[in-house]
């Protein structure tokens, strides 16, 4: 994880939705574990035994993934709701904290962080679905090996244990990735009506002043900076790039890409070959807001 939850304790009810969301994840574990134990009981062969666990299993997978749809969302409520606490990449801090619990309860990390992954969590499921104990994952205890069934020795159980735990962080990126798709067009909504906001409340500095509003820009890159500039008036270019990526709100121009098909506005700032470009628009941006006092001077 990167440094980006260090905001966390500055946002009120951070750990309540963490601890909701943990129960959720939690209960989702326990039950599927549960009704995989109960079914193996009256099911007879080797082929049944498997196909009852690998259900199972899909189950607790399928429930965690409705969690996360159910609960992503209140991170991002958050987020909009303090953004001062959040910082500018509210996307990628509700992003950050989702994976929190998922982490702890689940045992897996952000795909690709790790490779491979083992996950205990995956362990203890397996050791309650099938053998219905929670004595699993102690110190000093041998390590659980599934049924000849299912796995043929240690080594066949370590593999199973890492597939299904790569199956796990798949299907939790899966839908995260879809939950951020929604969350970026909350977000820019948001931002766009914080700039309205900020427009109609700003005050005239005297009666003949000219009515402060919003330039009429074609280009939606200079509008997108214009739209970071009201939210945050003393933002760096470095910071305005940053919100970009995290928003998805504008895409970068093909005459500031480093590379053909470079589509991150950070890349393209630290390149020395396209930041000059970068800093010139945002440098006449923020003239032209200066000019219509819907920035300060300095």
């Amino acid at each position: 994880m990167s440094s980006g939850t260090s905001s966390a304790p500055e946002v009120p009810s951070l750990a309540s939705l963490h601890r909701s969301f943990a129960i959720a994840l939690s209960s989702a574990k326990l039950s599927s574990s549960g009704k995989a134990h109960n079914s193996l009981k009256a099911a007879r062969g080797e082929k049944a035994r498997k196909k009852i666990v690998e259900e199972h299993f899909a189950a607790w997978r399928e429930g965690c993934g409705l969690a996360i749809r159910k609960y992503f969302p209140q991170y991002i409520d958050l987020a909009l709701a303090f953004p001062d606490a959040v910082g500018p990449d509210l996307i990628g801090w509700a992003e950050e904290n989702a994976w929190i619990p998922l982490c702890g309860q689940c045992g897996v990390t952000k795909q690709d962080e790790f490779d491979p992954q083992r996950s205990h969590s995956v362990v203890w499921w397996m050791a309650v679905a099938i053998d219905g104990t929670f004595n699993v994952n102690l110190p000093g205890r041998e390590p659980w090996c599934a049924p000849k069934w299912l796995a043929k020795g240690k080594q066949e159980t370590d593999d199973l244990v890492v597939e299904w735990s790569q199956l796990l962080s798949a299907r939790f990126a899966g839908v995260l990735t879809e939950e951020l798709e929604v969350a970026r067009v909350r977000v820019a909504i948001w931002q766009v009506n914080q700039a309205k906001s900020a427009s109609l409340s700003a005050p005239a500095t005297s009666a003949n002043s000219r009515p402060k509003s919003r330039l009429n820009y074609r280009s939606e890159v200079r509008l997108a900076i214009q739209t970071e500039l009201t939210r945050k008036p003393h933002a760096t270019d470095l910071e305005i790039c940053r919100a970009f990526d995290s928003n998805g709100n504008v895409d970068l121009p093909l005459n500031w890409q480093p590379k053909q098909g470079d589509r991150e506005f950070v890349k393209a700032y630290t390149d020395k070959r396209t930041r000059p470009r970068i800093e010139k628009m945002i440098s006449k941006v923020r003239a032209d807001m200066r000019k219509r006092e819907l920035l300060p001077l300095r």
